[in-house]
């Protein structure tokens, strides 16, 4: 089922993404995002709940963007697959682990092909950095420029899709930052 919007998402889903929270991190960050602000074409929060009502999977969809998931039992992966085939749209790609990938895809009857493999790295023991000069500094209105053009150019070097860099970096102001 869908979730009505981002706050119930987490709300539902905070057993599951507290049970495995580094894999679950994206679709946390997402929703989280939304709930501060952050808006995109579409929203689409999936939660997957067994017979007795217990969340057994998610996934997030924001068109244009891709599909996310977080590891799913593979019953609850075929009923994400079925769900979003079923909505009509086809997303531009799947993001997660290949297992639960390879059955939504199937589930939903896609035609597709690998572009990139990714990997999770967990962080043990930081270090603490070495100091730098300057300091933080809240982005304002008047930094549009600068943080339209460093948007933009982020989406080349990642290889994201960033449909409105500007608007994008607008929608950050509170919570982005600079450092001079």
């Amino acid at each position: 089922r869908e979730a009505a919007d981002a706050a119930e998402f987490l709300e539902l889903t905070a057993a599951l993404r507290g049970a495995d929270p580094v894999r679950t991190n994206v679709l946390g960050s997402v929703a989280t995002g939304v709930v501060q602000g952050r808006r995109y074409d579409d929203e689409h929060w999936l939660v997957v709940e067994d017979d007795s009502g217990a969340v057994v999977g998610a996934a997030v969809w924001t068109p244009p963007y891709r599909l996310l998931l977080p590891p799913l039992p593979p019953a609850a992966a075929a009923a994400v697959g079925r769900h979003v085939a079923g909505m009509g749209g086809l997303p531009p790609g799947v993001i997660g682990p290949r297992e639960t990938v390879e059955c939504v895809v199937r589930a939903a009857g896609w035609q597709t092909r690998q572009a990139m493999s990714e990997r999770l790295l967990v962080l043990g023991d930081p270090l603490p950095p070495a100091p730098v000069p300057g300091s933080a500094r809240e982005a304002v209105q008047a930094d549009r420029e600068l943080g339209t053009e460093w948007m933009r150019r982020f989406a080349v070097d990642a290889d994201v899709l960033i449909s409105d860099p500007e608007a994008t970096f607008l929608g950050r102001l509170g919570s982005a930052w600079f450092w001079e």
